[in-house]
């Protein structure tokens, strides 16, 4: 884009933004891209008042001035960066600022971070124009004489997201003094595809085949290099669960997916007494190795479970590294 003569302006996202100076440096990475020439990075607001200024630019017959900011995450959530902010921006014949931030009525329920309210939005007087991130769906409005575009993003993120609009990005048009004309440009997502499964559906003596199975039968409706979510719900039994190797079904599919996903939140294991207990990922060995002992505590008495205290720490001492064991 640089060579094709097209400039690049960029702001910082959750991803990319360290949260303080102590990590990366303080630096984001869109800096790089910055020293090498490639780019014009927004940084975070900075004075007092914070202030913008712009980048005035020649498009055609045109003028253009860009201005913007990269958000500070180490505030409060809540807290509306554009309430109070100063700008430098000279009159020219269209007027944007580019930023990431949150705005009200558009929050997902699970985004965190500076949120900014339309009244703010409203009291941007020299701005024609807001760009902003962070929300995943597009949207195009007015509040006041401030048109506001959130791109939203190219690529869903998450497989909640398969059951909203597709993924895009925004085309805008500066057609006059006044008139902008947006319109949201659709992208081809990665394929996805949740496939659920009850313990009910697997073969007791080969449950690790029956996922298998399960996950290439609904492949071809689904397209290449797929995203695959397997959901595992029910009461399992001990033994089947010894049987159930999920990392060797991962193995098996690995010419034929992406990525295989497991959400495993609905499985339980069945106690020899009956009574089933949940059983989620675990994520870790040491994670395991104390789940384990806690088990193991359940079945003893109290003497033996205050020796086993003694042999946890023992254990967990030579996982952690330390062969001596606890002083």
């Amino acid at each position: 884009m640089r060579d094709g003569g097209i400039p690049v302006f960029a702001a910082a996202g959750n991803h990319d933004s360290p949260r303080s100076r102590t990590e990366e440096g303080g630096y984001c990475a869109l800096e790089v891209y910055e020293e090498a020439g490639l780019l014009h990075f927004l940084p975070e607001l900075s004075g007092d008042p914070p202030t913008v200024k712009a980048t005035v630019l020649q498009v055609g017959e045109q003028t253009v001035a860009i201005a913007g900011f990269s958000p500070n995450l180490a505030l409060r959530e809540n807290e509306d960066l554009l309430a109070g902010l100063a700008y430098e921006v000279p009159p020219v014949d269209l007027r944007v600022l580019v930023t990431h931030v949150l705005v009200e009525g558009w929050v997902h329920p699970d985004a965190q971070g500076p949120i900014t309210r339309p009244s703010s939005l409203e009291a941007l007087r020299d701005i024609d124009l807001v760009i902003a991130g962070d929300l995943h769906d597009f949207h195009s409005t007015r509040f006041g004489g401030v048109r506001v575009v959130v791109p939203g993003s190219t690529e869903w993120m998450d497989y909640r997201e398969m059951a909203g609009a597709p993924p895009g990005f925004a085309d805008i048009q500066f057609e006059a003094p006044g008139q902008l004309k947006v319109q949201h440009i659709e992208t081809a997502p990665q394929a996805r595809k949740v496939i659920e499964l009850s313990v009910s559906d697997l073969d007791p003596s080969d449950p690790t085949a029956s996922v298998v199975s399960a996950i290439e039968r609904a492949l071809p409706e689904v397209g290449s290099d797929p995203l695959v979510l397997l959901r595992l719900e029910g009461v399992i039994e001990r033994d089947v669960m010894g049987r159930l190797d999920l990392v060797q079904a991962a193995d098996q599919l690995r010419d034929r997916l992406s990525h295989l996903d497991l959400d495993l939140a609905g499985l339980q294991l069945r106690r020899e007494r009956g009574v089933a207990a949940p059983r989620g990922i675990r994520r870790t060995l040491r994670d395991e190795l104390l789940g384990s002992i806690s088990e193991l505590a359940g079945d003893l008495d109290e003497a033996d479970q205050a020796a086993l205290a003694e042999v946890e720490q023992e254990i967990l001492a030579v996982y952690d590294g330390d062969t001596r064991g606890p002083t």
